[in-house]
């Protein structure tokens, strides 16, 4: 064989196993075919998480102002007084990473929306 003949071959066997590939992707895509969201399944999701993870950081302001209460009672140098600082720490920590996850979840849910200054008619 030639040069020239190797190289056909080699195309020839590439385009093949090209071909093995998509059908097996292809195969794969059907029996794992869940429908795919759709804009307003996403916003509606997006809408419950970010009630939801209101409803969480409101408990865990309730927490920790009750925390702060228990704190302001206690007689400083107390052990107590340690565990309640530890535990608004964390808890501080907690409605911080709280308040990123609603902040990085209605930035997803603006993406998701179509953007109302666009939609607007035109009154020229």
């Amino acid at each position: 064989m030639s040069d020239a003949d190797l190289v056909v071959y080699d195309q020839l066997q590439y385009a093949s196993e090209i071909d093995r590939c998509r059908k097996k992707i292809e195969e794969i895509g059907e029996k794992t075919s869940s429908p795919a969201m759709t804009q307003e399944e996403i916003i509606s999701s997006t809408k419950t998480v970010v009630q939801g993870l209101e409803t969480l950081r409101v408990e865990h302001h309730q927490v920790l102002n009750g925390l702060q209460a228990s704190a302001d009672n206690d007689k400083p140098g107390n052990i107590s007084t340690g565990l309640v600082d530890e535990k608004m720490s964390l808890l501080k920590k907690s409605v911080d990473m709280i308040e990123l996850a609603m902040g990085e979840a209605q930035v997803c849910w603006c993406f998701a929306s179509p953007p109302t200054f666009l939609t607007g008619s035109s009154s020229s």
